[in-house]
C-alpha cells in the first residue's frame, strides 16, 4: 500500500556521505514507489516525508535470496534499491555498526558517516532473513553538501565556549560528529560534562563553528533472601526466594545481577551493606524510610537477576557490556525516584534507585522499567533528539518509555505499573501508569515521553490481550529491533504490521493474530500520526480538553534557554464562527515563573520551526503573545481578524525552571442561523451569537458580535502598545502590540488525573 506522510521528516541528528542531494519530488517519489511495489506486490508499505532524500520505511515485502550471509544480502539490498532509498554510493556513504541476529533474522544497522565522523541520527536497519532475503528496511540519509567550510573549534576552544556557560563543567567525554536537521547540516561535538555529582552528567550538543549549545539532555537512564514480588502493593508477604547464581561467597555478586548502595547522599562513591549470615543467606527485613538499609541491595539483586534472565529466557536476548552480563543495582541514593544510567564511569548502564518517603528498590515494576530502558538503548538507541518543521519530536522518547512500561507489565503480568513507587506523592493510585488504556495517536500526545509513552503501552498491551503474552513479547521485541533511532510512532506502527507478517510467514503467528495487530494498529492511529492535535470539531461543535507537560529549564543543566512543545494544536473553525480561543491553563499550584511563556499562532499551516546555526527558531507564525496569556483570541473585529471556516494553529515556547504542565482547549463562538420564516413559532431574536458549548447571549442586535465571556475591554481597537504586565501580542513578529483577552478557564479534573499519573519516575538519559 503506498503511504506518503504529510509532514516534517525524520528529522533528528542524521547521517551520510557527503554527496550533493535534494529532498525527492513527490511525482518522482510516486513513481518509484509504484516501481517498488510492481516488483515486490501492492502489500509492500512505502514511506516518504516531504524533505526526505528517499524513501524511510519499506515493509511487508520479500526478496529473493540475495546472499548467504545476511549481512552481505543487506549490502546489495540498499545497493540494488539506491534509488528510492535517496542512496547514491550505499558502501562509501554507510558502514555497518550493529550486526543481531534473532529468531531466524538478522538486523543490520548501518552509520551513515562523512569525513570520518557519524552523523547522528543517520543510517538504516535492514531485516534480512537467514535465507538471504531482506524483508523490511527503516532509516534516512542526510544530504552533506550543505555543510558550511566554516574552521572548526580545536578540543581546548571547544570546552573553553562550554565553560563560558557553565564554568563548574567538568568535561569526561568529546566525540566529533555532523549534524543533520532537516535540508541544512553541520559540524557537531557530542560533549559528556559533569556539573556535580555523577548525577549531574550531562550529553550536550555543541555547534562546532561557534561553540554554542544547541541541545542537552541527562547522560541518565545461589542463596536465600526475603524480597517483596513485584511490590509490598501487589504482594504485601515477605517472600523468602533463591538468589540464582551467585558468584561470591561474601557479597551480592551473580552472573546476572550485582548490587550496590550509594555511601554518600549523591552517590559519588558506592558501598556494601548487605552481607550473608552464618548460613550463607541474606534474610534481611525492610526497614523504611532508611538510607542504610540493607534490604533495598538484596531486592535490587534478586529484581535485576529475574528481568535480565526473563530477557535471555523468554527472547533470547543478553545485554553483555565489557564482556560480562551482569548488570549493577545501586540503591539508597537520597533521590525520591529510578534511573537507569552509567553512574560510576565504566560505560555500563546501572539501575539506580532511590529513597524518599517509599524506597524505589521495593518495587521490581520499577527495577523491570530501568533494566528494559537499558535494552532499549543497546537494542534500537531510541534516544535521538529529533526535531522538524514542526519543532522538537519526542516521540522516541514516548516509544522508549512505552517499551520499558509494557516489559515491566508483562514481565509481572500486571496492566498495573508502580504501584508502591506511586505512594511517593504521586497520588496514589493515580500515580500508576496502565497498560489497559484508550490512548491514541495523535489525540493522546503530551509532548512528554513518560506521557506519549502510554500509547504505546496501550497498544502492545491490547496486543498482549488479544494474541497471548508469548507471542505479543516476541512480536514487540521484533519490531524493537527493526527501529530506527529516530522512529516516530508512525515507523514503530508500521514495524509492527510488518514484523507479525513476518512471523505469520514464518508460522509463529496465525493470519488471526496478524488481523488482530493490523487492526490494533489501525485504531490506535498509528500509521500515518503527525503530530498535530485538534481541539474542536466543526461537525459537531465539541471541544477536547488535551494536556501538554514539556520539561523545566533545570532539566536542561543550564545548556538550555528556552524550549518548545514538541506538538502542535489545530482549530477547525466553522463558517459561522465569529470568535475563537486557543485556551492554556497552567495548572494551579505549580511553579510559573513570571513572563516565562509564549503563544504563537498562525492560520492555515502549521507553524513552522527551522535551524540556523546553533539555534532553534519559529520562522513561521502570524501572531505571538508574550507575557504569560491564558489564550490566543481570534475574532472578525481584531487583528488580524477572524476567517471563519479556516484552520488555526498553535504551540508555545517557554523558559519556566519547573516543568509547565497544562491543560489546553479551545472556545468557538458561532452565530446561530436565522430559522426560515415557517420554522418560526415564538419571538427569537436573530444572529444571537453561541458559544461552543452552548452559550447563547440573549438581546443582541443582528449583526453586532458579541462576547461569550468577559473581557476587560471587549470591542475596543487594539491599544497601541500592551499595558505594563498584562500579555503582547505581535503580530508577524513585527513588534505590533495590542492587548488581549482573557476566555474564562476550563475545567481540570481530567487533567489533573493524567498528569498525576504522568511523571511516576523519570529515566536521565
Amino acid at each position: 500500500m503506498v503511504r506518503i506522510a504529510a509532514l516534517g521528516l525524520l528529522a533528528s541528528l542524521s547521517s551520510a556521505a557527503p554527496a550533493a542531494a535534494s529532498p525527492m519530488p513527490l511525482d518522482e517519489a510516486s513513481a518509484r514507489t509504484a516501481a517498488f511495489l510492481s516488483t515486490y506486490g501492492s502489500d509492500a508499505q512505502v514511506r516518504f516525508l516531504p524533505i526526505s532524500l528517499g524513501a524511510v520505511f519499506l515493509g511487508n515485502f520479500r526478496t529473493d535470496p540475495l546472499a548467504r550471509d545476511p549481512v552481505e544480502a543487506a549490502w546489495r539490498f540498499l545497493e540494488r534499491e539506491s534509488a528510492i532509498l535517496g542512496l547514491t554510493d550505499p558502501r562509501a556513504a554507510l558502514r555497518v555498526e550493529k550486526v543481531v541476529p534473532w529468531n531466524g533474522w538478522t538486523n543490520v544497522r548501518f552509520r551513515q558517516t562523512a569525513w570520518g565522523r557519524p552523523v547522528i541520527g543517520r543510517g538504516f536497519v535492514v531485516v534480512a532473513g537467514d535465507d538471504g532475503r531482506v524483508y523490511q528496511v527503516s532509516g534516512a540519509v542526510a544530504d552533506l553538501s550543505t555543510v558550511p567550510p566554516d574552521p572548526l573549534l580545536d578540543r581546548d576552544a571547544a570546552v573553553a565556549a562550554l565553560r563560558r556557560i557553565v564554568p563548574q563543567a567538568r568535561i569526561t567525554g568529546f566525540e566529533s560528529a555532523l549534524l543533520a536537521d532537516g535540508t541544512d547540516a553541520r559540524f557537531v561535538n557530542v560533549v559528556t560534562v559533569e556539573q556535580g555529582g555523577p548525577l549531574d552528567r550531562f550529553e550536550v550538543l555543541q555547534d562546532a563553528v561557534s561553540g554554542r549549545p544547541i541541545t542537552a539532555r541527562r547522560a541518565f537512564v545461589n542463596a536465600q533472601a526475603r524480597v517483596y514480588d513485584p511490590n509490598p502493593v501487589v504482594n504485601p508477604t515477605l517472600l523468602t526466594v533463591e538468589l540464582n547464581e551467585l558468584t561470591s561467597t561474601t557479597n551480592l555478586e551473580g552472573r546476572l545481577a550485582r548490587a550496590y548502595a550509594c555511601s554518600t547522599s549523591e552517590c559519588r562513591s558506592r558501598t556494601r551493606r548487605a552481607v550473608p549470615d552464618g548460613s550463607g543467606d541474606y534474610l534481611y527485613d525492610p526497614d523504611e524510610p532508611s538510607l542504610t538499609d540493607p534490604f533495598s541491595e538484596v531486592s535490587a539483586y534478586y529484581h535485576i537477576d529475574k528481568v535480565n534472565r526473563w530477557f535471555e529466557e523468554t527472547l533470547g536476548y543478553g545485554v553483555t557490556c565489557s564482556g560480562h552480563r551482569w548488570v549493577a543495582g545501586i540503591v539508597n541514593l537520597d533521590y525520591a525516584n529510578a534511573m537507569y544510567g552509567d553512574i560510576d564511569g565504566d560505560r555500563c548502564g546501572d539501575v539506580l534507585t532511590g529513597q524518599g518517603t517509599v524506597d524505589f528498590a521495593y518495587d521490581g515494576d520499577v527495577i523491570y522499567h530501568e533494566f528494559t530502558h537499558g535494552v532499549v538503548d543497546d537494542v534500537a538507541g531510541l534516544r535521538g533528539w529529533a526535531r522538524d518543521s514542526l519543532g522538537p519530536d519526542y516521540s522516541t522518547g514516548g516509544l522508549n518509555e512505552g517499551y520499558a512500561d509494557y516489559f515491566s507489565c508483562t514481565i509481572s503480568g500486571d496492566p498495573n505499573l508502580g504501584e508502591y513507587m506511586s505512594r511517593e506523592g504521586l497520588g496514589g493510585e493515580l500515580g500508576t501508569r496502565h497498560a489497559v488504556n484508550d490512548n491514541t495517536c495523535p489525540v493522546s500526545l503530551e509532548g512528554e515521553s513518560h506521557g506519549d509513552g502510554k500509547i504505546w503501552l496501550g497498544t502492545l498491551w491490547e496486543i498482549r490481550t488479544a494474541i497471548g503474552a508469548a507471542k505479543a513479547d516476541a512480536l514487540a521485541f521484533g519490531a524493537l529491533q527493526s527501529l530506527s533511532e529516530t522512529a516516530d510512532f508512525d515507523e514503530a506502527g508500521r514495524a509492527l504490521v510488518a514484523t507479525a507478517g513476518r512471523m505469520a510467514a514464518a508460522g509463529t503467528l496465525t493470519a488471526a493474530d496478524q488481523a488482530e495487530v493490523e487492526r490494533i494498529v489501525g485504531e490506535r492511529g498509528l500509521i500515518d500520526c503527525i503530530r498535530i492535535i485538534d481541539l474542536y470539531d466543526p461537525e459537531t461543535g465539541e471541544s477536547i480538553l488535551a494536556s501538554n507537560i514539556s520539561p523545566g529549564l533545570d532539566e536542561y543543566g543550564g545548556w538550555v534557554d528556552e524550549l518548545y512543545s514538541g506538538v502542535q494544536y489545530r482549530i477547525r473553525t466553522p463558517p459561522t464562527a465569529f470568535r475563537v480561543s486557543f485556551v492554556f491553563t497552567p495548572v494551579p499550584g505549580l511553579p510559573v515563573d513570571p513572563n516565562c511563556y509564549d503563544l504563537y499562532a498562525r492560520q492555515g499551516e502549521p507553524i513552522h520551526f527551522s535551524y540556523s546555526g546553533w539555534t532553534m527558531t519559529i520562522d513561521g507564525y502570524d501572531l505571538v503573545v508574550t507575557g504569560n496569556p491564558d489564550a490566543v483570541t481570534y475574532a472578525t473585529w481584531t487583528d488580524p481578524p477572524l476567517v471563519p471556516g479556516a484552520e488555526y494553529y498553535y504551540t508555545y515556547a517557554h523558559r519556566n525552571g519547573y516543568p509547565m504542565w497544562a491543560s489546553i482547549t479551545a472556545s468557538v463562538s458561532v452565530t446561530m442561523p436565522r430559522p426560515d420564516e415557517e420554522d418560526v413559532v415564538e419571538d427569537t431574536t436573530p444572529d444571537a451569537p453561541a458559544d461552543t458549548p452552548a452559550e447563547i447571549t440573549e438581546d443582541v442586535p443582528p449583526e453586532t458580535p458579541a462576547d461569550t465571556t468577559a473581557d476587560a475591554e471587549p470591542d475596543a481597537e487594539p491599544d497601541a502598545a500592551a499595558d505594563t504586565g498584562e500579555p503582547t501580542v505581535t503580530v508577524g513578529g513585527d513588534g505590533c502590540g495590542c492587548r488581549t483577552t482573557s476566555p474564562a478557564s476550563t475545567p481540570l479534573l481530567a487533567l489533573l488525573a493524567a498528569l498525576a499519573a504522568t511523571l511516576a519516575f523519570r529515566r536521565r538519559s
